[in-house]
């Protein structure tokens, strides 16, 4: 589990009026100024759509869920989290197949504690660390995203 705060990104996509919008360029502008890292606002403007009826912009991320669900999204069933008397299954789930876990080197997602949690629950965890990546490593490394994905896949 992890505690983020998402909504400077979501809050400006949400008060957009795609509607008065004419074009992709016209969304990035009206995000410029409430997004300003030009990688990241193209990273949220990748789910910006257009209907092909109508014409009309959408976003085919739902916004509005993603913001009101947001602690289950970042949120980790352990057992530390879940209560036994609500969930009788808390301690004891696991995963039994090889599984990777692909973090940046400058995120700190995936830390020591991190890490003992998956250990509880992963019985063959596999690491993988992209150096000079944030959170969102697959869109700032993607060759080496997917170098570390298709190796885990071919080992």
């Amino acid at each position: 589990t992890y505690v983020h705060d998402y909504d400077h990104l979501i809050d400006p996509v949400l008060a957009l009026n795609l509607g008065q919008m004419e074009s992709r360029s016209a969304v990035d502008k009206a995000l410029q100024s409430a997004i300003p890292d030009l990688q990241l606002r193209h990273f949220v403007l990748q789910s910006l759509s257009r209907e092909t009826d109508s014409g009309q912009w959408r976003w085919k991320n739902n916004w509005a869920a993603i913001k009101q669900n947001i602690k289950k999204i970042t949120g980790f069933p352990d057992s530390s989290d879940l209560s036994s008397t609500t969930n009788p299954m808390a301690n004891s789930w696991r995963v039994s197949v090889p599984t990777l876990f692909i973090n940046g080197g400058n995120s700190e997602y995936v830390n020591d504690e991190g890490r003992a949690v998956i250990n509880r629950h992963f019985d063959h965890p596999n690491f993988s660390t992209l150096a000079d990546a944030n959170h969102w490593l697959h869109a700032e490394q993607p060759e080496q995203f997917a170098k570390s994905v298709l190796n885990f896949f071919i080992a």
